[in-house]
């Protein structure tokens, strides 16, 4: 589900956007005084366990309402503070975790998606039916936000996450208008693409039939993957009767490889028994909240997703709140498998955890909602290839 979802279900100030499957009409029994609680604490109560053979601390402390996160080419991370609750801002910190440049955005609706293009020479922004873009982190002179592409559909859901593809386009996620229904915008429910040396572009259409993609990004070969929101199959935000009809209650979130043209199944793959969705690598806890996700070696032949469960309440039990870990293979036709998920991460010691990215380190650093950054650092070494001792990446 969208952001603002959660505000909808819970009429929360504060975390209320970013809950992305919130519970069902009626169905919540924490009420919105606890999730005000998991924003208002940083970093979340409880000591963090990390996986075993990692070690973690919390490098980056202080954020308001953070939604994504990414490095450049220099090393310097990149951290989007999009929560309509707060005033945007990107900012940028040095290897030392520093400030070293902030730029408001203004307030509004949420910002969802960001990508930094080589030293921050382009950055884009996606908020709210609208992608603006930004200039000049290269020379730490950044200019202020301007209108990309605008007029997107939205609705209960929008645009979210975005990603360089290996053509030079930048590629973004479209968020369904409704809960369960048909859409009349074929943007809507898509993956759309764009040219960024274009100054307004019209995207076009890459991929359709999924309802809630929080995140994209492309793999080392360039095959295209996504998180997806399943319905919940309530009727919120439909905007008829009748369009729940054989709403599967309880569907998985998914982690989906896309194709160029493919139509992924939503929302016909969800009526009734026997229809299958497109496109699945991955089936990911119920209302569990799929957001952002990041790709990362962790040893040479070691590919592995890190998805991250916002966590919701539904029919009165907490889900999410976790990062999962998907092994993935690339195949030389181009295809991609991947094994089933597991848990790697939390739910102890994390609040909402939103969006992962790979170092320039070789860390994984793990974006916290209410309010930090924490980097986990491999120490188990890598298993010992062709009789010759490995070590870990750094």
């Amino acid at each position: 589900m969208a952001l603002a979802e959660a505000a909808l279900r819970h009429a929360l100030p504060v975390a209320l956007a970013l809950a992305l499957e919130a519970c069902s009409s009626g169905g919540c029994s924490a009420g919105p005084h606890r999730h005000h609680q998991h924003f208002a604490s940083a970093p979340a109560p409880g000591p963090l366990v990390a996986p075993p053979g990692w070690r973690a601390a919390t490098v980056v402390d202080g954020l308001i309402g953070p939604t994504q996160l990414q490095f450049d080419d220099r090393g310097r991370l990149f951290v989007l503070e999009g929560s309509p609750a707060a005033p945007h801002a990107l900012r940028v910190f040095d290897p030392t975790w520093h400030t070293v440049l902030t730029v408001p955005l203004g307030q509004g609706d949420e910002s969802t998606g960001l990508l930094v293009v080589g030293s921050g020479e382009s950055v884009f922004v996606a908020t709210r039916g609208r992608v603006d873009r930004l200039s000049g982190f290269d020379r730490n002179a950044p200019s202020p936000p301007e209108p990309w592409i605008d007029g997107l559909p939205h609705g209960l859901h929008t645009n979210n996450g975005l990603a360089l593809g290996p053509d030079g386009l930048v590629y973004f996620s479209v968020g369904s208008t409704c809960d369960f229904c048909a859409q009349k915008d074929p943007r809507s429910a898509a993956i759309l693409r764009a040219d960024p040396k274009l100054a307004r572009p019209s995207p076009e259409v890459f991929a359709r039939g999924l309802r809630n993609a929080y995140d994209v990004a492309f793999t080392p070969d360039g095959v295209l993957v996504a998180t997806d929101n399943s319905s919940e199959c309530d009727g919120h935000g439909s905007p008829a009767d009748g369009e729940l009809s054989g709403c599967r209650q309880d569907e998985p979130d998914r982690f989906l490889l896309v194709r160029q043209g493919s139509d992924l199944g939503w929302p016909e793959a969800y009526r009734g028994p026997g229809r299958a969705v497109q496109g699945v690598l991955a089936e990911l806890p119920a209302h569990g909240g799929a957001t952002g996700f990041g790709l990362a070696r962790r040893c040479p032949r070691e590919l592995a997703a890190y998805l991250t469960l916002w966590g919701t309440q539904h029919g009165g039990n907490e889900r999410g709140r976790r990062v999962m870990r998907v092994p993935l293979e690339e195949s030389t036709d181009g295809g991609l498998r991947a094994g089933a998920p597991t848990l790697w991460l939390g739910p102890e010691g994390l609040g909402h955890p939103i969006d992962v990215t790979e170092g320039s380190d070789g860390a994984l650093y793990v974006l916290d909602f209410d309010g930090r950054v924490i980097r986990l650092e491999r120490t188990a070494p890598c298993a010992p290839e062709s009789g010759e001792a490995a070590s870990p990446r750094r």
